[in-house]
């Protein structure tokens, strides 16, 4: 975060108001995100999910608490999982869009987000929100 953060203030002045200007920061942000997995060799292996580690909360749990236990969940998707949901779903990039940044095929990006949401289902089935 704080390389993305560094870099939005160091290439301030490249920003030529063609979009807006949280697309611009969005941008940045996530490809720091990206280049930090690449630096640390992290892998998009889909076949890994069997292994991942839920966490959970009681089903009594107020509203903000089944909130958390969502997000919570969503963060103990495989790495490949999560990062196409949180792509995809959450910060609305296109399947062209992720499968370039991550050089995975459209279909790639599609099983992934199929995977994950079946996982998410799986999880959040065993909730009484």
């Amino acid at each position: 975060m704080n390389r993305g953060f560094f870099k939005v203030f160091t290439k301030i002045d490249s920003f030529n108001n063609q979009g807006s200007f949280e697309g611009w920061v969005r941008r940045i942000m996530v490809n720091e995100c990206l280049n930090e997995n690449k630096r640390h060799k992290i892998s998009y292996r889909l076949d890994d999910y069997e292994d991942s580690q839920f966490i959970t909360v009681s089903p009594d749990a107020e509203n903000t608490a089944n909130v958390e236990h969502i997000l919570r969940v969503i963060e103990a998707l495989p790495m490949g999982y999560r990062t196409v949901f949180n792509m995809l779903e959450i910060e609305g990039f296109s399947y062209k869009e992720v499968s370039d940044y991550l050089k995975i095929s459209e279909a790639g990006c599609r099983s992934q987000l199929s995977r994950a949401k079946k996982l998410l289902r799986k999880k959040l089935n065993n909730i009484n929100f």
